[in-house]
């Protein structure tokens, strides 16, 4: 089964190739014109002719991928956050990140999990989890919320009487390198910043960058811990008071 990728992202990607090959068979006739103008007695001759025959080639096939870019297989997979339905490529198989609200919508099956909230008791910000999470942290907060063992919802927890040995130190998270085509690096910092594809090309193009700043170790552990997965690597370093 082919993997599942956004609608979106697929077209797009298709239309970056397609316009590729369109300006460089567009560049190579400008260059193959202008040689067989001067091609003088004739020793520009051939050269002129391979650039024009390559170019007009080029530029049949970056039209042709254009015109095609759009036609892409599309799934309709409604997010359990913010109910909004996301158009994939085919079933997934694997998380993947919501177009809307941006958060990672957990699958299993080739459908997505339910989702559980829970609010933080330090700042009463309203979070979120699924049967799959190990260590659930406050997005506002960044403190750590004890998930409620209870019927019909995952049996993970913290122990009775468990206190954490806090680290009041603030760190930023550092990406130093990075392949701005590798898809799941790509989705990865999607997800970690809540930017479009653009944005985040952008960024891996100009390492090193920091991604993240102002938060606690165990959130960059784990962000940095997403980015090794997919082969990029991102350094944790502590913000001098």
């Amino acid at each position: 089964m082919p993997k599942a990728e956004k609608t979106s992202d697929v077209i797009e990607a298709r239309a970056e190739f397609g316009l590729e090959w369109l300006l460089g068979g567009l560049l190579a006739l400008a260059i193959g014109v202008v040689l067989w103008i001067y091609r003088g007695q004739g020793t520009l001759i051939g050269l002129a002719l391979v650039l024009l025959a390559g170019g007009a080639g080029a530029t049949a096939y970056g039209s042709f991928v254009l015109i095609k870019a759009k036609n892409v297989p599309s799934v309709d997979v409604e997010c359990p956050y913010c109910q909004k339905t996301n158009k994939l490529t085919a079933p997934p198989e694997e998380g993947f990140l919501c177009s809307f609200c941006h958060r990672r919508v957990p699958v299993r099956d080739g459908r997505p999990l339910p989702v559980f909230q829970v609010r933080c008791g330090y700042c009463n910000e309203l979070n979120y989890y699924n049967e799959t999470t190990e260590i659930l942290i406050c997005e506002n907060c960044n403190h750590e919320i004890p998930i409620a063992q209870e019927e019909g919802r995952p049996r993970k927890h913290l122990p009775r009487g468990f206190v954490a040995q806090e680290d009041t130190c603030l760190y930023e998270l550092v990406l130093v390198e990075a392949n701005p085509k590798h898809e799941g690096q790509i989705g990865a910092l999607q997800h970690i910043l809540a930017l479009n594809r653009n944005q985040v090309k952008e960024i891996m193009a100009s390492t090193p960058a920091v991604l993240l700043t102002g938060i606690p170790r165990k959130k960059a552990e784990m962000l940095q811990a997403q980015l090794r997965v997919h082969e990029a690597r991102a350094e944790i370093r502590q913000i001098q008071s």
